[in-house]
Parts: structure tokens; sequence; C-alpha cells
């Protein structure tokens, strides 16, 4: 990152340049990237927090005395670069930690600390003696499964909150992943708004077959034949006019989107309106953009629906997939909602 000047909007000077945030990221990636040890794993996370908090305050310095949009963005990068160090630091930590219990270094928790002394006569180091508190220690194993099942989960978070303007704090970093780990894992029980569902409808004229649904969706969609978890479309024929908002973690998706493909091709599904994440680099969705007639893909999130929580916008916009012979009607309802694409 170039040295840049905190200006207000009349270009008078109101702080010295910001190059000494890069400068405190690369020691932090540095100190990272030469660790060894546990303890020096921690001076890497140290390092990275310093130069998370140094950016932080240089953020709320630059918005108040008003810097231009570049100058906060410049910012903004640097602090995420900080927090994304930091959670390879919490990785690295977290590995370290499980080698050294496996070793019998450090004790293991088991409801109650580990009592007696290993093959030298010598008490296992507790966790605490760290220097980490036990929920650190747990938020630490947290990030590293998710890195593990996702390595640029993190970094991917980061240019998502970057990209809406907002500031990657801890705390919004922490909401982000949440955030793709309840679209994304088996949490499948998320409900489609009225609204997209009353615009299938005005599409099709009827909804027929809901295949992946459950008596609370049901309220909206009102199909004459639906389908549970229990009750297994994906074994059942599908009929007439289709509505699915499948689920979206995997193998269940590809499941069904390889499903509706199949009954449309076999005439039973004369028209069919499939909503999903518009997770464009995957294998289901690009088979479903070959198979359809019409593809929308939305301008921003939908905030699905819960009956126990608190509404759910994916980290990602979605796509509603049309099949059928009446593409214009498509085009002209869900026109309101995104961009509508000729696939087919």
């Amino acid at each position: 990152m170039n040295a840049v000047a905190l200006r207000v909007s009349n270009d008078v000077v109101v702080s010295g340049d910001i190059a000494g945030l890069p400068e405190l990221v690369r020691k932090a990636a540095a100190q990272l990237a030469a660790a060894t040890t546990a303890a020096e794993v921690l001076e890497a996370k140290a390092s990275a927090g310093l130069a998370y908090d140094a950016a932080k305050a240089a953020a709320r310095f630059a918005k108040a005395k008003g810097a231009y949009d570049d100058v906060i963005g410049a910012v903004y990068r640097a602090q995420a670069d900080a927090l994304e160090i930091e959670a390879m630091a919490k990785r690295r930590f977290a590995d370290e930690l499980d080698a050294a219990q496996a070793r019998g270094e450090v004790g293991v928790r088991t409801g109650r600390p580990k009592v007696g002394f290993d093959d030298n006569g010598l008490k296992p180091a507790r966790i605490t003696d760290t220097g980490l508190s036990a929920n650190a220690v747990h938020d630490a194993r947290k990030l590293r499964n998710i890195l593990n099942e996702d390595p640029y989960a993190v970094k991917d978070a980061l240019a998502d909150i970057i990209a809406d303007g907002k500031e990657p704090t801890r705390h919004a970093l922490s909401r982000e992943i949440n955030t793709r780990l309840s679209s994304f894992s088996g949490d499948n029980e998320w409900y489609t708004p009225a609204r997209y569902v009353d615009m299938a409808r005005e599409v099709m004229g009827s909804i027929d077959t809901d295949p992946a649904s459950n008596p609370t969706a049901q309220r909206t969609v009102r199909a004459s034949t639906y389908y549970t978890e229990e009750t297994n479309g994906l074994d059942k024929e599908w009929l007439g006019k289709v509505w699915m908002n499948p689920p979206y973690s995997n193998p269940e998706v590809q499941q069904f989107a390889d499903k509706v493909i199949a009954e449309y091709r076999s005439g039973r599904v004369t028209e069919a309106i499939v909503l999903t994440n518009n997770s464009a680099d995957t294998g289901w969705h690009r088979s479903m953009q070959d198979a359809c007639t019409r593809m929308c893909t939305t301008t921003g999130r939908i905030r699905f629906e819960s009956p126990t929580r608190q509404g759910n916008s994916p980290a990602m916009g979605q796509s509603f997939f049309y099949f059928g012979d009446n593409p214009q009607k498509f085009k002209e309802v869900f026109s309101a909602i995104g961009n509508v694409w000729m696939l087919a």
C-alpha cells in the first residue's frame, strides 16, 4: 500500500500518512511465516492484533475528519489483512496445541483438568498456561475447523464485508462467517418470503408440486402436493408446475438439481421455478443453467425467514431458474428483482 495522506473535502491535510500500517501487517505476516513453536505463533497473533488496533484507530480518525473514500478503503484493507493474519495464527495455534496435547506436554480437559504426571515425573502444562482463556482456545479450534473445510472462508468473508462498504471488524468477520455456515451447512430450515413465491405463482398460474418443503413453508407456498424430508421428494415423480427452494447443503442441492432437470425433460413437469444460491462456479449450478429456459440473478440478497430465529441473508445473491414455455412472462415478473438471462 502506498503512503496516503488523510484529507478533508477542502484538500487540507489533517494527519500524517498511514504508511506504517502495511509495515505492521508485513511484520505480523513474517513472524507467522517464521514461527516454529506455539509461543512464536502467539507472538505473530499479538503483532497482527496490534496492526488491527492501529488500523481500526486510523479508520475512526479518517471517518471523523471526513477523509476521502479511497483513504478509508486503504485503511480497511490493512485492517482486513491484519484480521486474516490473526485468523491464520489462531489456526496454527490450534494445531500446535492439539499436537502438544497428543505428546502429553499439555493437559487435556475432560470435564475436570487432567491430574497426573508424564513419564519424566512432570505435570503437563495447563491450557491456561498458554496465556489464552478456555473460550479463546475454543474459538481458535472452531476457526481452524472452518478453515480446514474452506481455506478461503476468512478471505472471502473479509472481501464481502469491504465490498459492502463496511468496516472489517472482528465482530463483523465473526458474523459473516456464521452467516456462511448457516447458509451452506446443514442448517436448511429457512423459508422463502411470500413475495418471491407469489411472483412464481404469477408466472406459472399455480403451484402443483413443491418437492422440498414442510408444513410451515406450505402456509406460503400452498402447493397441491408437497414432499418433506420424511416423505422424500427425490424418489417421487413430480407433476405439473413446480416451485422449489431446495436445501443448499451438499449433496442435497446437487440431487435436487439433477432431479428437476430429469423431471422437466421427462415431460412430467411442465413448468418449474427453482430458487438457489448464486453458486455459479459449482457443477450443479452450471447444469441448471444449461437446462433451464431463463435465469434471474438477484440484485442484493434475499432475507430468508425462520419461525424461531431472525432473518438470514446468505453470503451471496440468489438465482431463480425458470423451466417452461413462457420465458417472456418470467422476464416481465422477475426483472423487478434482478437481471434475467436467456440461456436456452
